[in-house]
């Protein structure tokens, strides 16, 4: 059996998990992958926070005055783009972590580098799979206000 939160498995039974050729060439394959894609995550973020800077600094007259009526100001604004960044940086984080430990697993054999890979790319997946499900329930929200809502306008 398989618990989740502790990652035990009972290997009571003769299931040995195999690491074959072809098993490593995949995961030697993903790790290039992972990291191509995690060193381009870093740079396009480093370029966006490069421009938003940028558009803070050189825009923020003509900005503030706009922004300052609803509410939100520049430093709301700025307070956004940093939230948002932070956490989409930790995918990125996590599909690095995933290429060099699977790179350190392949080269020495290490069973411990190899768990910290698959648990860093669970993290990737973990992270997705919570962002679609807020994703996913605000649709549902959106939805059934505009039912509730248009509804209510019919009535009316």
């Amino acid at each position: 059996f398989i618990v989740m939160e502790n990652s035990l498995i009972d290997r009571s039974v003769n299931d040995k998990l195999h690491v074959d050729a072809m098993l490593k060439n995949h995961l030697s394959e993903a790790a290039k992958w992972a990291k191509f894609i995690a060193i381009a995550n870093f740079i396009f973020f480093g370029i966006f926070i490069l421009a938003i800077v940028a558009s803070l600094v050189f825009g923020a007259s003509r900005f503030n005055s706009a922004m300052t009526m609803s509410g939100l100001g520049l430093a709301g604004i700025g307070l956004i783009y940093i939230i948002f960044f932070a956490i989409f940086l930790i995918p990125a984080v996590s599909k690095y972590n995933f290429a060099k430990n699977a790179k350190i697993a392949l080269k020495s054999n290490s069973q411990e580098a190899l768990i910290s890979s698959i648990k860093s790319m669970k993290n990737v997946f973990l992270f997705y799979g919570i962002v679609m499900a807020i994703i996913v329930s605000i649709y549902v929200i959106v939805i059934l206000f505009s039912f509730i809502f248009g509804g209510m306008a019919m009535l009316n």
